[in-house]
């Protein structure tokens, strides 16, 4: 199905879970302020594609479904930027650390992610590089460009979602229109992934390593739903070491295991605070669900992060 859809001030991935092939996704904030998100996405036949704008410090997951490949452009950004484990670079586009899994953390910055059918990109990959499809292995992590090369494919794209992500455009593209906005963005990622070079093969395994010690974590978190998860749970879920594990986090979400679940399920609070009204919903209940028991400690710690009591944020007009 072909459909395009813009959002603003949107909750997290909520917004855009249905519409990319995705298994898993995470949005938590890390820095003091008021989360923005701003999202266009276009579903057509050659690609799913996500051209989003965040304006706060914060750490985004998105595990692809195993059928697609991925591959993310960086368009703007203020600050540090890093996608798995990797500072971005201009002349840089990246694909998934451990084949389908995207993580990446930084302050205000605008990227578009491409996920795309894994079969036809490999076989449309043989096909120009003139080889067979069993012939072709698919490069990850952070692959480089020619700065020339990679400025004129980033102009390129910030051309074609212009007029998708002005705020004035709310009706959905025709089917005919979603469909080639999705097949131009895939010729013009298939052209860069063909131009770039692949990072070299210890850098590869060592994202790839991180990755995973990443993802396995971040199942026994899942698995816990509301529970509580200690460190040394978190250790043996991944199978490392609480040093390991803690520079995993660090390089690859930008914050420590802990304080990186924590701020996790404050951000997941707020996020269910403002789809409540006021009315029918309770701030403790918003807390349980996130699994924070300490309602006293849980308000002290989201005013911290967010500037505001749960509270305020429940009474907010826009809910």
């Amino acid at each position: 199905m072909s459909e395009t859809w813009h959002g603003e001030n949107i909750l997290g991935f909520r917004g855009v879970r249905r519409r990319l092939p995705i298994r898993t996704e995470s949005l938590t904030q890390l820095g003091r302020g008021t989360l923005h998100v701003e999202a266009t996405v276009v579903s057509g036949p050659d690609a799913a594609l996500y051209y989003a704008h965040v304006g706060t410090l914060s750490s985004t997951l998105a595990d692809l479904k195993s059928e697609y490949t991925g591959i993310v452009v960086p368009i703007t950004w203020r600050g540090e930027f890093v996608i798995n484990g990797e500072l971005v670079r201009p002349s840089s586009i990246y694909l998934p650390a451990d084949e389908t899994l995207f993580q990446a953390h930084g302050n205000e910055r605008t990227t578009l992610a491409a996920a795309l059918p894994r079969q036809s990109f490999i076989a449309t990959v043989a096909a120009l590089g003139g080889v067979t499809p069993d012939d072709v292995r698919l490069a990850g992590g952070a692959v480089e460009l020619a700065p020339a090369v990679m400025a004129s494919a980033r102009r390129a794209l910030k051309e074609l979602f212009r007029q998708y992500t002005d705020p004035t455009h709310q009706k959905p593209l025709p089917a005919h229109s979603t469909e080639q906005l999705s097949r131009r963005a895939a010729q013009i990622l298939t052209e860069l992934y063909l131009q770039a070079q692949p990072a070299k093969l210890p850098k590869i395994r060592t994202a790839t390593k991180l990755a995973r010690t990443v993802r396995k974590a971040e199942e026994c978190f899942a698995a816990a739903q509301a529970g509580p998860v200690s460190l040394a749970d978190l250790c043996v879920a991944a199978g490392v070491s609480q040093v390991t594990l803690y520079h995993a986090f660090m390089v690859m979400c930008g914050s420590s295991p802990i304080a990186y679940f924590k701020k996790r399920r404050l951000t997941e609070a707020r996020q269910a605070l403002l789809r409540s009204r006021p009315e029918t919903s309770l701030v403790k209940r918003a807390a349980l669900e996130a699994g924070l028991t300490h309602l006293g400690r849980f308000s002290k710690e989201y005013h911290q992060l967010f500037g505001e009591l749960p509270a305020t944020t429940l009474n907010l007009p826009s809910n």
